[in-house]
């Protein structure tokens, strides 16, 4: 796709054909199982090949809607920061971008509950390690929605959260060699954070240093309208 426009169209075409060919094998299973139950074969422990498919069409759509929440989080993302850097723009929100990482969370927890694929310990090790990487994404821009209310040692508490998801991310990605090449770089994720701390700190100096002092008088003034009211 040339455009984000095209892609999130396309995104969205092939989520409902999932949907629809979902739906379709869901019929096919329901039968499937009335045809077991009126039969004399006890394979009911088994997991029939309809079954697989179901599994097989649900890990395309998680997949799909994972991809599409990431391209949207990046274009979000861009936006957030030209609209950083010009106060007077306004645009998306950190908690918008939070937003799409709980649904790419979300996807995942599905993913590693698939019928036929729980005691596949390479998956399950990828979609922990995915987790991993997207836990830090959103702990990210939680620790921002923290920065944009002033509230520093929460959103200093956020970012060291940030950093030890992201170092057990690298700890880990090198047992999988090269089979994780849509992965997210997380170095470039902890390059930021070590950014944003250095801001931070000298954000929160600023708004120390800029309070304003309130004189004694001033201090009697206060109280006497506070007793008034």
């Amino acid at each position: 796709a040339v455009n984000e426009e095209t892609k999130e169209h396309l995104y969205e075409t092939l989520l409902a054909e999932c949907r629809d060919t979902i739906q379709a094998v869901r019929e096919d299973i329901k039968s499937e199982a009335k045809q077991r139950e009126r039969s004399s074969d006890n394979e009911s422990g088994k997991v029939s090949n309809l079954q697989f498919l179901h599994s097989y069409l649900t890990y395309i759509k998680l997949c799909t809607l994972v991809k599409r929440n990431e391209s949207m989080a990046h274009t979000l993302q861009a936006k957030l920061k030209e609209t950083g850097a010009d106060e007077n723009k306004r645009g998306p929100r950190p908690q918008d971008l939070i937003r799409l990482y709980d649904i790419i969370l979300q996807s995942l927890a599905e993913l590693s509950t698939l019928q036929g694929l729980e005691d596949d310990h390479t998956f399950q090790k990828e979609v922990s390690l995915k987790t991993l990487v997207y836990k830090a994404y959103r702990c990210f821009f939680i620790a921002q929605s923290y920065v944009l209310v002033k509230k520093w040692s929460e959103a200093l508490v956020l970012y060291e959260r940030v950093l030890k998801y992201a170092k057990e991310v690298q700890s880990k990605v090198k047992s999988f060699k090269n089979s994780l090449k849509d992965l997210p770089d997380v170095q470039e994720l902890i390059a930021e954070v070590n950014a944003e701390k250095y801001s931070l700190q000298a954000a929160a100096i600023l708004d120390t240093d800029e309070t304003p002092e309130v004189s004694p008088q001033q201090q009697v003034n206060d109280n006497k309208v506070r007793r008034k009211n």
